[in-house]
Order: structure tokens, then C-alpha cells, then sequence
């Protein structure tokens, strides 16, 4: 306050996100890692270290910023990555539930109806 009041040097004060959500270029580099990893294990300490952020502060602000948790949007693109595996025939369901790193077939099953309203399997049907 001191320096801004009554030095002759203009100090710049970067505007604050009263939401707590993560700032763009933040959510970009998560979002970007994320999308380049989907086949891998995320772990939100891992995403948390991109962000350059705790643990704790990161998960919050993810949340905030994007409405889901880490872990929620996780799973969301995964299942989206799914529906795009699903249209190559020469993939199993079990391939692409494992790829999509859920623990079985009937696992991915259930996510993917839950969120899509219809199986893996008829989702494929439809797709030919």
C-alpha cells in the first residue's frame, strides 16, 4: 500500500478471481494434460502439480472453475474418449473399457449408460 500510494512506480495489481476458480491459462494446461493422458492413471496430486497448485487448492478451485471435480470431469471424458473408440469396430468393449481405465466391461457399462442412456453395445449398433 505504501509503495502504491506513494512511490513514483506504478505497481500493476493483478485483478483477484473472488470465485477462487482456476485461472484460464491454469485450466487450459490441466484441461490440455488431461485430454493428452486420458489412457493413463490420473491422480489429483498429478493434476494438482500442473496446475502448480496444493492438492487441497486445486481440487476447490478445479471445482469452481469448471463445476466438477476432478475426478467427475475425469470420468466424463473418459466415457466421451469411449463413444470415440466405440466407433472402431475392430476394438472389444473390454478394450475400450480398459483403455478408458475403468476396472471391467460391466463397470464401463454402467458409466456409460448412466451418462449416455444406452449401452456400449447398442451405442456401437447404432453407430453402423
Amino acid at each position: 500500500h505504501l509503495l502504491s500510494s506513494y512511490s513514483a512506480n506504478i505497481l500493476t495489481a493483478r485483478p483477484i478471481d473472488e470465485s477462487g476458480a482456476l485461472s484460464p491459462a491454469r485450466r487450459s494446461r490441466v484441461i490440455d494434460y488431461i485430454e493428452e493422458n486420458l489412457e493413463a492413471d490420473l491422480k489429483v496430486a498429478e493434476l494438482a502439480e500442473v496446475a502448480c497448485l496444493s492438492r487441497f487448492h486445486f481440487a476447490r478451485s478445479f471445482k469452481a472453475a469448471l463445476g466438477q471435480s476432478p475426478s467427475e470431469y475425469v470420468a466424463s471424458r473418459r466415457l466421451m474418449h469411449g463413444r470415440t473408440l466405440l466407433a472402431d469396430p475392430g476394438l472389444s468393449l473390454t478394450e475400450i473399457a480398459f483403455r478408458c481405465r475403468f476396472s471391467s466391461q460391466a463397470a464401463f457399462g454402467r458409466a456409460f449408460r448412466r451418462q449416455i442412456g444406452i449401452s456400449p453395445g447398442e451405442y456401437r449398433r447404432r453407430l453402423s
